[in-house]
This record gives structure tokens, C-alpha cells and sequence, in this order.
């Protein structure tokens, strides 16, 4: 009876350990992935509250805030890395290699052509013009080291540089980027077209340069303004972009139902 009573006391002893042994566990599980975000630890915390009590039924259950909560995570993580990238296609060099002009007889590129014609309709206005040895800032409606920067400025000659700019929260956009410079006394230039909410925010630095040889000696800052003429069919695209961001936003929502 001793014995047995011995054996008996040895499995309630085994039996009283295991919920704080599974308690320990959780606590280190806990423990390891915590984050500072509380929408993340709470629902780490939730998973493991459950995980006792569902390991053995297969199947943990729904919890839609969770479940919105990373799809929210990784719509940010992709938005990020697609602006990333997006910055350079809303980046495009309309003259790939310059244009000399001794070659063409002395007439503007196309690229120009497109950039005064915009100018001219009062669709875009002139910002400022960046040398190396500083902003002009004398006949532009923006001055040059405020919302848009570059490399140039103070710096020795240079047949790359770089540019960035945030317009964010002002009523500015930039359009045109019109890099000029001298080889052996024959004028070059390079002009560059911004699209897409690149126009707003560059994302970084965005690197430019007539043809990887000759020497930049300015580079004009063109843009949208809250005084320029909006081209006849962009509010319409506008509102056709409100349009698809609604669609897209009420699918999601209703994907994040859970079925019954």
C-alpha cells in the first residue's frame, strides 16, 4: 500500500508540474517575440492564450483583428518596396546618352521641345537652376535647398550627380529635371521626366547625368505649381485613381470577413 501510495504521489507530482511547465514555455515563447508595436504583441499574446487550449483540435481559430493587422504589415512592407522601385520607372531620361547639339545642327530635343511647350501653356513653372557654385534662386518661384536638392552645389566637377526632393504637404510637384553642360566648349543636355507620385516625393536620391562624361555646369528644376493651368483629362484621371483606390479598399474589407 506504501508503494502504491508512493507511485500515486509520483504521478500527481508529475501531473501538478506539467500546466507550469506549459506555462514556462509559453512565458519564453512570449518572451522571444515581443515587439514594441502593441497591435503585434497583442496578437502574439492572443495566439499563445489559445494555443493550449487548440493544439490538440487542429486548427487555431479566426481572429480577424490579427488577421487585419498583418495584412496590414505587409501591404506597408510592399507599398515601401514598391515605391522603391516605382521611383526609378517615374524617373525617365527622355534624351538617353544627351543630346549634342553640334549633332543636331543646333536644335532642341524633342525632350526640350515637350518641356517648353508645357511651359508655355503655363502647365508647369520654373523653379531655380543649380551650378556648382550655388543656387541661382534669382528668377524661379522656388528656391533651390528648400524642397529640392543636389549634389552639385559646392562640389567639383562633376558628369554625375544626384537629386531629391519633398514636396509633401506643399502644393508643389516637380515635372522636369534639364541637365546642361559644356565638352570641349560643344553644349549637351539631358532632359528628365517625372510621372507618378515621384512628382511629390523622390524617395531618396535619383541620380542623373547627360552622358556619363561630360561635365555638368547647371541643372534646371521644373514643376507644377498651385497657380498652373491643370492639362484638360488630368482630373479625370485623378478622379478615375480615386475610383480604383475606393474598389480596391471595399474588396478588402470585405475579404477580411471571415466566412460562416
Amino acid at each position: 500500500m506504501k508503494q502504491k501510495r508512493s507511485l500515486l504521489a509520483f504521478y500527481l507530482a508529475w501531473f501538478q508540474r506539467t500546466p507550469m511547465w506549459m506555462i514556462a514555455a509559453m512565458r519564453r515563447h512570449n518572451t522571444t517575440f515581443k515587439t514594441k508595436r502593441r497591435g503585434a504583441r497583442q496578437c502574439i499574446e492572443r495566439d499563445l492564450g489559445t494555443w493550449n487550449i487548440t493544439r490538440f483540435k487542429g486548427a487555431m481559430p479566426y481572429n480577424s483583428n490579427c488577421h487585419r493587422f498583418m495584412k496590414t504589415k505587409l501591404l506597408i512592407l510592399t507599398f515601401a518596396l514598391f515605391g522603391a522601385f516605382t521611383a526609378q520607372a517615374n524617373f525617365i531620361n527622355l534624351t538617353p546618352g544627351g543630346w549634342h547639339y553640334i549633332d543636331h545642327q543646333n536644335n532642341p530635343s524633342p525632350a526640350l521641345l515637350q518641356l517648353l511647350d508645357e511651359e508655355g501653356h503655363d502647365f508647369i513653372s520654373y523653379f531655380d537652376t543649380a551650378t556648382p557654385s550655388g543656387w541661382v534662386s534669382q528668377f524661379g518661384v522656388l528656391n533651390g535647398g528648400t524642397n529640392f536638392f543636389t549634389d552639385l552645389i559646392n562640389s567639383g566637377p562633376l558628369s554625375s550627380s544626384v537629386v531629391s526632393w519633398d514636396f509633401l504637404g506643399t502644393p508643389y510637384a516637380m515635372r522636369f529635371v534639364d541637365v546642361f553642360g559644356f565638352n570641349s566648349g560643344d553644349p549637351w543636355e539631358a532632359v528628365y521626366l517625372v510621372t507618378g507620385f515621384t512628382q511629390f516625393n523622390s524617395n531618396g536620391d535619383l541620380p542623373i547625368t547627360i552622358n556619363g562624361h561630360v561635365i555638368i555646369t547647371g541643372i534646371n528644376f521644373y514643376g507644377t505649381t498651385p497657380n498652373n493651368v491643370v492639362p484638360e483629362g488630368g482630373s479625370t484621371f485623378a478622379l478615375m485613381g480615386l475610383g480604383l483606390l475606393v474598389i480596391v479598399f471595399v474588396r478588402s474589407k470585405s475579404k477580411l470577413k471571415p466566412t460562416t
